[in-house]
């Protein structure tokens, strides 16, 4: 059944334009320049121009699933000509326990009134088990990806549709598009994920490590999250119970303790929330990336340099990478980190060129990045091409504390004491080496690396957390950690030889950063990484440096003349 409720617009004043007259008659329509203005009163960023003033059509899409699990859908359209088709601005998701429809949130407001108004519609749909929608809460499961997929046909083939549809969306709803892209639909012509997953796995169990949310993501964060409430409201708390959520209760406390990502109960469970390989292989699409260079939610690893290589085989990806955390561009009640008021405008364009397949309008730089200054810059692409990879030996090219060429690592906490007996000297909870004061300016930018050699006490090996930093504004750049049985990196467990040195190359999340010219580099190393599960090993690591033992590898960079702003930055 489908429901229909016109509301007012609210765009007096407004006149209408025809959007298909864009195509064939509009001059080119370049990138804005440094004369425009940005209305900057507002929750949410605004278009540099009148929309087309259209009154909004709401429709309930809900559709049966390939199971016969009934999933809910809304969408938000324009009331256009029978002679003007609309492409689709898609949402897929958990987070509407409050309905569908409810328009409390100011990402939903954003769409009606920049996009919605002028054209585009807006669906959204809420992943099974969660909301009204029936099943169970899969935490990305097999059947909720074809959900998704699903979803976009039906919203595609309606008859005021122009059959063009983009996912966007943030965090969760970040991951969707992933998702969608990874079938091959043809409808998915674009996609913007706003911090979002590739790979679930690679994010909670990174070098072996294990995030807090590894054991319990999918069982309590999401199933007795909002999986459970949700179903609890609706009516049917029966269909929660399912499979899914006992393969990833079992799942995550399993690869945990073993850093295992075939779990003995489901040795697929993560491979199918690995969207990584299915993307490469069957999407046709574009990718506009967002990410915050600070978020600690969903590291920026989730997209490098995995977007690199889809770059490198021919897709077309813009960057936009801002020193905010686990949000959009343009949350207006950020402090301290800058609002891309210009954030509509851009994705305005982006939507106009690939779903209107308005080639006549400028999309603009190939990427948009904010370095740890706060300072604005464009690039063709990020990291950018000519980094030039500069190796620091420690101990040569630095001072440490201490001072000698070797140093026991030891955990803080209740195993502290044990780990650092008599036996161990020099038994440390940090070892800091500096670089010096800078005689220039040193900026880098993209995934630093440090090679450092460590010998285990403990067939369990331990963890390492470095974090490379500016000493003078006590500011953290980039951090690193992993587990010592994953020294080689990647996914493959290494057996270790207690008292046998080996070298833990171990990759920084992506960062965009400056020492200015006076202030001091610092790297830091600790045997514990904040937000992860405390090592099973609680003897010390012992760290060796000079000789070139360990070095710290930086993608250098030189820019003159960085903008403190964007163009209209207010």
């Amino acid at each position: 059944m489908t429901a229909t409720l016109i509301l007012l617009a609210g765009c007096i004043g407004i006149t209408d334009r025809d959007l298909d007259a864009q195509e064939t008659e509009m001059d080119p329509l370049p990138w804005y320049t440094d004369d425009v203005e940005w209305d900057t009163t507002g929750d949410y960023s605004t278009l540099v121009r009148d929309t087309a003033g259209y009154d909004i059509i709401l429709d309930r899409l809900d559709f049966e699933a390939h199971d016969g699990v009934t999933i809910e859908m809304a969408v938000w359209r324009p009331d256009t000509p029978d002679d003007v088709k609309a492409p689709i601005i898609m949402d897929s998701g958990p987070y509407y326990s409050s309905g569908i429809e409810d328009l409390s949130d100011r990402e939903e407001e954003f769409f009606l009134d920049n996009f919605v108004e002028d054209g585009f519609a807006y669906a959204r749909m809420a992943v099974r088990g969660t909301a009204d929608s029936g099943g169970c809460m899969e935490f990305f499961g097999e059947n909720e990806q074809r959900d998704i997929d699903q979803a976009v046909t039906e919203v595609a083939t309606q008859e005021w549709s122009n059959g063009n549809v983009a996912l966007y969306g943030g965090s969760y709803d970040g991951t969707t598009p992933w998702i969608a892209a990874s079938f091959g639909n043809p409808h998915v012509k674009t996609i913007v994920p706003v911090v979002g997953l590739t790979d679930v796995a690679e994010l909670m169990f990174r070098n072996g490590t294990s995030e807090f949310r590894g054991p319990i993501m999918h069982s309590v964060v999401y199933w007795a999250g909002i999986g459970m409430p949700d179903a609890l409201d609706a009516g049917h708390p029966q269909e929660q119970i399912c499979d899914e959520v006992l393969h990833g209760s079992i799942a995550g406390p399993y690869t945990t303790l073993t850093g295992d990502r075939e779990p003995i109960n489901d040795p697929n469970y993560w491979e199918i929330r690995n969207w990584r390989e299915p993307v490469r292989e069957n999407y046709n699409g574009s990718i506009f990336l967002v990410h915050g260079l600070q978020d600690w939610n969903v590291e920026a690893t989730m997209a490098y340099p995995y977007v690199n290589t889809l770059e490198e085989e021919g897709f077309e990806v813009k960057h936009m990478l801002g020193q905010w955390g686990h949000d959009w561009p343009d949350r207006a009640d950020r402090e301290d980190v800058d609002v891309r008021w210009d954030w509509a405008e851009m994705l305005h364009r982006w939507f106009d060129h690939h779903l209107r397949e308005n080639t006549h309008v400028d999309t603009g730089p190939g990427a948009h990045v904010q370095d740890s200054n706060g300072d604005w810059r464009t690039e063709d692409t990020w990291p950018p091409k000519d980094i030039s990879w500069t190796t620091f030996s420690l101990g040569e090219d630095t001072t440490a504390e201490p001072d000698d060429d070797s140093a026991y690592l030891v955990p803080v906490g209740p195993d502290a004491t044990l780990a650092a007996a008599d036996d161990f000297n020099q038994a440390q909870e940090q070892l800091t080496f500096s670089f010096g004061d800078q005689d220039d300016e040193l900026r880098f930018s993209g995934l630093a690396r440090l090679h450092v050699q460590a010998t285990p006490h403990s067939p369990e090996g331990g963890q390492l957390f470095a974090e490379i930093r500016d000493a003078d504004e006590d500011q953290r750049l980039a951090h690193a950690v992993m587990d010592l049985r994953y020294h080689a990196g990647g996914t493959e467990r290494q057996e270790l030889t207690p008292g046998e040195p080996v070298t833990a190359k171990m990759e920084f999340f992506p960062a965009d950063a400056v020492i200015p010219t006076g202030n001091t580099l610092e790297l830091r190393i600790t045997a514990d990484a904040p937000d992860r599960v405390p090592s099973h090993a609680a003897t010390p690591i012992e760290i060796h440096w000079g000789e070139d033992a360990s070095q710290l590898i930086l993608p250098i960079i030189e820019r003159e003349n960085i903008k403190t702003t964007y163009p209209g930055q207010p």
